[in-house]
């Protein structure tokens, strides 16, 4: 295989460098990507709780960085970094552990949240997520 490809170096370093440490970016080898991105939405009874699992269509034989962002209070703009659980503030949140459900996960084909609504309305919660992957 030819020594070609896109590379950026380090200040004072060679682009001929055979060292990957003396590279801002080099694609000769690995880097990790958005695999994927995408807003879901997820319908909760009052006083319920429920799953939303996404699949990511591969099994990546390794845990990806997922991250998520989700709008608890429909139409506030307020998003928040999950999972997390926050019992005593608000009616409605994502659970970082729920003993009579499970743990909210991230696996190597998928990743499950738990979403909680305390509230006497249904509810919808809307819910961002990136999968960030190294494909090669």
């Amino acid at each position: 295989m030819g020594d070609w490809g896109i590379k950026v170096s380090k200040p004072t370093k060679s682009i001929t460098s055979s060292t990957p440490e003396d590279y801002v970016f080099n694609s000769k080898y690995g880097s990790t990507i958005i695999f994927r991105d995408n807003e879901v939405s997820v319908n909760i009874a009052a006083n319920d709780e429920t799953e939303s699992t996404v699949s990511y269509g591969v099994d990546f034989g390794y845990y990806p960085v997922v991250l998520i962002y989700a709008e608890l209070v429909p139409g506030s703009g307020e998003w928040y970094l999950t999972p997390f659980t926050m019992y005593e503030e608000i009616d409605t949140y994502v659970s970082a552990v729920i003993y009579s459900l499970g743990w909210s996960s991230v696996g190597t084909s998928s990743f499950t949240l738990y979403f909680h609504n305390r509230t006497g309305s249904p509810i919808t919660v809307k819910y961002h997520y990136y999968i960030f992957a190294n494909l090669g």
